[in-house]
C-alpha cells in the first residue's frame, strides 16, 4: 500500500494548522502605498486631485531608509493617512540627483510635503517612527485629516 499521498495530505494540513494569519497574509494594492514613479507624474496627479505631494527622499545604501520602508511606510495607519490626503512620490537620490540637490537634501531619509504647485509645506530629516510621521503628515493637510477622521498611530 502506498502511503505517500496520505502522508502528503497530513503534512500539508499540519503546516496549514501551524501557520499564523500573518504568515498567510498577501500584500495587495490595498495595503501598501502606491508611490508615483516620477516627480512629473506626482505633480500632474496633485494638480488633478488638489492634494499635496508627499516625497520620500531615499538613497540606495541608506539603512534607515530601508527601516522606514519596513516599519513606517508599511504601517496600516500611515498607509491610510497617505492614501486619504497625499500624492506620494519616492525620490531616489541617484536617479533624481538634480531635484534632490535643488531641494537641499543632504540626509537620508528625508520626508518633504509640497503644495500641488510645488511650494514646500513641511518636512523632516531622518528616520521617523509611525507616530512622529503621522503628526508631521497632519500638519500638511489638516482639512483632509479632519474630513476623513484619520486614525491615530500608537
Amino acid at each position: 500500500m502506498n502511503h505517500k499521498p496520505l502522508l502528503t495530505i497530513v503534512l500539508t494540513l499540519a503546516c496549514l494548522a501551524c501557520s499564523s494569519p500573518l504568515e498567510a497574509q498577501v500584500t495587495t494594492q490595498l495595503d501598501r502605498i502606491n508611490w508615483a514613479t516620477s516627480p512629473e507624474l506626482a505633480m500632474s496627479k496633485a494638480h488633478n486631485s488638489h492634494l499635496p505631494i508627499l516625497a520620500f527622499v531615499t538613497s540606495e545604501h541608506c539603512s534607515y531608509c530601508r527601516k522606514m520602508e519596513r516599519e513606517v511606510w508599511s504601517n496600516p495607519q500611515i498607509i491610510a493617512q497617505v492614501k486619504a490626503g497625499f500624492v506620494p512620490v519616492k525620490l531616489n537620490a541617484s536617479r533624481h540627483r538634480q531635484l534632490v540637490a535643488k531641494l537641499g537634501v543632504r540626509a537620508f531619509p528625508t520626508t518633504i510635503m509640497f503644495t500641488p504647485e510645488g511650494k514646500i509645506i513641511n518636512g523632516a530629516k531622518g528616520y521617523m517612527p509611525p507616530n512622529r510621521l503621522a503628526g508631521l503628515l497632519r500638519t500638511a493637510h489638516p482639512a483632509v485629516v479632519a474630513a476623513h477622521r484619520l486614525p491615530s498611530v500608537e
